[in-house]
């Protein structure tokens, strides 16, 4: 038998307030990987990674929490039992997105794009 590793409950309304927060960076995180690749702005080599891992962390943000809130929705649960390193990674995630907003790249940041 496997063994499971801790649990940590979580209400399914705040990752619900997570997802809809993060979605907002998401979408402007991509239209500014889009203006870099198509020459639109001109930015480091430094820059494009911080902006790169942004991206990153934002794309697997939405696809997990999407998959929690669908599991959720079919178990029509009120609470979830994460695995507390799944958890901590979800936090991680959230964490590099909402610094994302504080963060300039070249001349532009996901606050005005």
């Amino acid at each position: 038998m496997k063994k499971k590793g801790k649990t940590t409950p979580v209400k399914v309304a705040i990752l619900k307030i997570v997802y809809d927060a993060g979605l907002p960076a998401y979408h402007r995180l991509k239209s500014l990987i889009e203006d870099v690749h198509n020459g639109n702005l001109k930015i480091s080599d430094l820059e494009k990674s911080a902006l790169y891992e942004s991206v990153s962390c934002a794309i697997s943000l939405k696809v997990i929490l999407e998959e929690f809130l669908s599991e959720a929705e079919a178990a029509k649960a009120e609470v979830l039992h994460v695995q507390s390193l799944e958890f901590k990674n979800l936090l991680d995630l959230a964490k590099v997105v909402e610094v994302s907003h504080r963060i300039s790249f070249g001349n532009a940041g996901i606050w005005a794009h």
